[in-house]
């Protein structure tokens, strides 16, 4: 039997990637409870996990092929990346408590690094609650209401049709916020956090990369308004 081309793999591989999206429902998004964001549900929290190292990531570059060549035609653009500061997503946390502040909540902003992967798991998870068991955290935070920002990836992104680069890269932000209930497990509000900041002009100028570094810093900056647009409402 001979061997598929390299090319077909790539396109197998993109394909199944394609039918694995279009068979998955989108989940249920608890909206946003207005008592929590005045404080009539209690005094309410904000935590952040883990901010990870900023990162290049290269979609579309499907097979193993495929990406080893991309990684290596962006070395350098990766190692910058990899220098790109984080104190402007960390900072996302103190801006939730003031703007809660500002709508009437008793707020506390909570310097520990939250990692929710130790957190217990739920036996029997519900609709509308989270897997792990945030319960405990009530008494740990003296806290009614849990805010969580977790920040699961961020960075330089470039778009790429297997081998061939497509269009000009973007800086971008990926994660979700949520509030639990720490008396119930119950989630009173989910978002997806997603932005993506085209550069605009020449971007690849190393060593500092100018361009793609104000994409970058504005893609978070634009994360921070996605998060706080809701609660100011």
């Amino acid at each position: 039997m001979s061997r598929p081309s390299l090319s077909t793999l790539c396109g197998m591989i993109a394909s199944l990637s394609l039918l694995g999206a279009c068979s998955t429902t989108p989940p249920h998004r608890a909206e946003l409870s207005t008592d929590v964001v005045t404080g009539k549900a209690g005094k309410v929290g904000v935590v952040m996990s883990a901010v990870p190292m900023p990162d290049t990531s290269f979609p579309g570059a499907s097979c193993l092929l495929c990406l080893a060549a991309a990684s290596v035609a962006n070395g350098t653009l990766t190692k910058y990346t990899h220098t790109l500061a984080t104190d402007d997503v960390v900072a996302y946390r103190a801006a939730v408590v003031n703007a809660l502040k500002t709508k009437g909540a008793d707020t506390v902003e909570i310097t520990d690094v939250l990692d929710v992967k130790k957190l217990t798991d739920v036996t029997a998870p519900v609709a509308d609650s989270p897997k792990k068991d945030f319960k405990g955290l009530k008494s740990a935070y003296n806290v009614d209401e849990l805010v969580v920002i977790e920040v699961g990836s961020l960075g330089i992104e470039r778009n790429y049709a297997a081998y061939i680069p497509q269009g000009q890269p973007a800086g971008f932000v990926y994660g979700k916020v949520y509030i639990v209930d720490l008396a119930t497990n119950a989630y009173r509000w989910q978002l997806d956090l997603s932005v993506t900041k085209q550069v605009e002009g020449a971007w690849s100028e190393p060593p500092s990369f100018p361009a793609l570094t104000n994409a970058y810093f504005t893609a978070i900056e634009l994360g921070k308004d996605q998060i706080l647009s809701p609660l100011k409402q």
